[in-house]
């Protein structure tokens, strides 16, 4: 789960895979929540070029990894309607997403390296998950579905998926639903924030411990 924008990366390709894999950045606590098995869900801003869109009428097609999206947008000349296919930033299903995290070490041997996620005694000094290069991802996400809605669509169970948790107090009592815990990681932004309701992009997937140059080979489509 992110609010953040992200700057477009190229997609890797192989020959002997016809797939395409792209980075992701996530923070330490999502990654942690990829290891208990407890994420299966991201949901990611849906943009068009340099906007956050904000209100459309969505008809998303999980075969190609695209959106039709009809907007209504106010300008000079008053309302306006634009309709686009917009393609998905981190694939269709079937393609493959590597995890970019904090990490630590020496990226000409990534068996040195150590990872936020897995550190429970506190350090500073942390590479930010941006500069993790592809020989040191340990996370492979291999894309199963690809949908857009409204970012408050999100029931208790998808903030489940995402891997938050609702909060409870010392008897066990939920004090706020996984739903509330994930508005408030969100964050509220005035240009996509909890209270604007962007739309967003839905991936489904399965999580694979494997770096990506390995699961391009070995998570081969039948």
């Amino acid at each position: 789960m992110s609010a953040a924008v992200e700057k477009p990366t190229p997609a890797y390709t192989s020959r002997m895979d016809t797939r395409t894999v792209r980075p992701m950045q996530m923070r330490p606590e999502m990654v942690s929540a990829l290891q208990r098995g407890q994420k299966t869900e991201e949901r990611r801003l849906l943009m068009r070029p340099g906007k956050v869109v904000k209100s459309a009428v969505i008809t998303a097609s999980q075969a190609l990894g695209q959106c039709r999206i009809v907007m209504r947008e106010d300008d000079v000349f008053g309302a306006r309607m634009d309709d686009e296919f917009l393609p998905s930033p981190y694939g269709a299903p079937g393609d493959l997403i590597w995890i970019q995290e904090p990490w630590l070490g020496d990226a000409t041997r990534p068996e040195t390296v150590e990872y936020c996620a897995d550190c429970e005694v506190q350090k500073t000094g942390w590479n930010p998950a941006s500069m993790m290069p592809p020989e040191c991802s340990r996370w492979t996400l291999e894309i199963e579905e690809v949908g857009a809605e409204p970012l408050c669509a999100v029931d208790e169970r998808g903030a489940r998926a995402a891997g938050l948790e609702p909060e409870t107090d010392a008897r066990g009592n939920v004090v706020r639903s996984a739903r509330d815990v994930f508005a408030r990681e969100w964050g509220y932004s005035p240009d996509y924030g909890w209270q604007v309701n962007p739309m967003v992009w839905i991936y489904r997937f399965t999580p694979h411990r494997i770096n990506f140059l390995a699961a391009m080979s070995d998570l081969k489509p039948d």
